[in-house]
């Protein structure tokens, strides 16, 4: 007798609560990191690793027709973050955007220096990116539901 649900659309959900569930407990770690000074890395790349094979078995689960929305979804949303990203250089570079803001907010959250003007451009492509597939994934989910 298996012990996961039958039906592939239960199946996929028990894989995308636990992932969720799991990312909420780093978004708390991160909390208590940034809060409290405590070292949280081992923990949180302990969590990291059962939510990327969780990922692995929710995208396995998934149908062709599913499978080829998450496809475009990133496409789009990382070809929309490069075009932010570039039009974000290109407006820095010539004066147009202003850089002190920019910088004061990131030196906050991130740190200032080298070191957190590195993390800042290390972490900028990768959230943009996410956050251009969650627009065009939720615009997907709005348009077929």
């Amino acid at each position: 007798m298996s012990v996961l649900p039958v039906s592939q659309n239960k199946r996929r959900a028990l894989y995308r609560n636990l992932m969720v569930g799991l990312i909420a407990i780093l978004g708390v770690l991160a909390f208590v990191s940034r809060s409290f000074g405590v070292e949280v890395h081992q923990g949180a790349s302990l969590i990291l690793l059962p939510v990327v094979a969780l990922a692995a078995l929710q995208f396995g689960a998934l149908d062709e027709v599913a499978k080829h929305a998450h496809y475009a979804a990133w496409y789009w949303g990382c070809l929309a973050a490069l075009v932010a990203i570039g039009a974000l250089a290109v407006g820095l570079s010539n004066g147009v955007v202003p850089f002190e803001p920019i910088a004061t907010q990131a030196a906050h959250w991130i740190g200032s220096g080298a070191e957190g003007g590195f993390v800042a451009g290390l972490l900028a492509a990768p959230i943009l990116m996410l956050a251009g597939y969650l627009v065009f994934s939720t615009i997907h989910w709005l348009r077929t539901r």
